[in-house]
């Protein structure tokens, strides 16, 4: 009903039959998704287990539905998120953050019992040039050609953010699939010209002449306001593997042939917006959860829900 992941104390067998007051709010929260039903498919005997044969319902679900109204977290409520696509799905951390349109910074400190992450701070949000950089990117001439790429909050900084391989196709493939479901996707560009021929020809190549010189320009750079793109150290034609099947997750400095490694800073120079300054903030920041682009906080609801609750509910999905 609520489609939240809670533990066994926090939830209690669903008996439709007591709720009679409103059965057309009754109707539209209990659904049955889950439910597992039997089939063909299943073996003999069915491995999946008991719990999931019957329905469960939390303890403020069920309240609720007693008193015949529907509850603020229930899925009905305009809650409910569309499935990802397989396009979507396939992404990693850095290539989800190379097609978002606003970038979510924040602090993740180890809590002291248990080492849980927890967000220490506020959290800052930026818009992101997403459709300059991802048009700044050359693509491969071959499925196996992977950028390797860090992501930074300038391009100037040492320190980065994420550091991954990036497969542009994926990424290409995903902003398409955007294109024809999110509304804020509707009218961005995609460069599909931009090769590694033409990227040689046009971008400026470092080497070691130019080290010398790029220590002077940080003095100046830092007076002048800073610009989005995508900063390219030592221009190598990709990595040519026989597999993609490496994990992205692995020392990822072990893992660079070399030093040819694009440094990107998507909000670089921009200014931080307020999260209710923003329609579907939270789409345009995770578009890989909200592929339809709806269902947001902003979103107009049968039942009014605070944003606090909206946050729990997200958090426990």
């Amino acid at each position: 009903m609520c489609h939240r992941a809670l533990f066994p104390n926090q939830v209690k067998h669903c008996k439709r039959d007591k709720y009679t007051k409103n059965m057309r709010v009754v109707a539209d929260c209990l659904t049955g998704a889950y439910v597992h039903v039997c089939g063909s498919a299943c073996s003999t005997p069915c491995s999946v287990p008991e719990e999931r044969m019957g329905e469960w319902i939390c303890y403020t679900c069920d309240s609720h539905l007693t008193r015949g109204k529907m509850p603020s977290i229930a899925a009905a409520n305009n809650l409910h998120l569309a499935l990802v696509p397989t396009e979507l799905a396939e992404l990693n951390v850095l290539e989800r953050q190379l097609i978002a349109k606003i970038l979510s910074f924040a602090k993740i400190v180890s809590l002291p019992k248990g080492q849980q992450r927890a967000i220490h701070g506020a959290v800052v949000c930026v818009p992101s040039d997403m459709e300059t950089v991802v048009n700044s990117l050359p693509r491969p001439r071959e499925e196996a050609q992977l950028l390797e790429m860090k992501l930074k909050r300038k391009t100037k900084y040492k320190g980065y953010q994420y550091f991954y391989t990036v497969n542009m196709k994926n990424v290409l493939a995903a902003l398409r699939k955007l294109k024809e479901s999110h509304p804020d996707y509707k009218d961005i560009s995609i460069n599909e010209s931009a090769t590694f021929e033409g990227f040689q020809d046009d971008q400026q190549v470092e080497d070691s002449d130019m080290q010398a010189e790029e220590a002077e320009m940080d003095a100046a750079t830092d007076q002048q306001p800073d610009h989005t793109g995508a900063e390219h150290q030592a221009l190598r034609p990709g990595l040519i593997l026989d597999t993609c099947m490496q994990p992205p997750d692995i020392a990822q400095e072990v893992l660079s042939y070399g030093d040819g490694i694009f440094s990107i800073a998507p909000a670089q120079g921009n200014d931080p917006i307020s999260f209710f300054s923003v329609p579907r903030l939270e789409a345009k920041a995770y578009p890989v959860h909200f592929p339809t682009g709806v269902n947001t906080l902003d979103e107009s609801r049968r039942v009014a829900l605070s944003p606090s609750m909206y946050s729990m509910y997200g958090f426990s999905q």
